[in-house]
């Protein structure tokens, strides 16, 4: 499960990704609302696949998006555990949580990328 780690007005906050299309911005409509006047009515879109892949795609937000300090445009970009995103003035961590009956289960294989189990 991946979620995003953020702070917004000096609180700590983390909001849970769930699969399909997490709307991101400042209205109450949204996914995950960011009431940071830098952040656009719907800044940005995250899709979580059914294979558990994570996309990041920028809306037309006027301040912009960016994962890793590189700006993301109109095409869809993958994402990874680590990546920090940034939504106009706001930086959000992207962590991905593996439960414990997983971690110990004998019938996993670890990939190249840290903090990535593959079955």
């Amino acid at each position: 499960m991946f979620q995003l780690r953020y702070n917004e007005g000096g609180l700590d906050k983390v909001h849970q990704l769930t699969p399909g299309v997490t709307v991101v911005g400042r209205l109450p409509a949204c996914n995950l609302v960011i009431s940071d006047i830098s952040v656009s009515r719907k800044h940005a879109s995250l899709r979580l696949d059914d294979s558990g892949r994570l996309f990041l795609q920028d809306t037309g937000s006027r301040f912009g998006t960016f994962r890793n300090g590189q700006q993301v445009l109109i095409e869809e970009v993958p994402l990874a555990p680590t990546d920090t995103l940034k939504f106009g003035e706001v930086t959000l961590t992207l962590e991905q949580n593996v439960s414990e009956k997983e971690l110990l289960t004998e019938n996993h294989e670890v990939a190249e990328g840290p903090g990535t189990i593959v079955r």
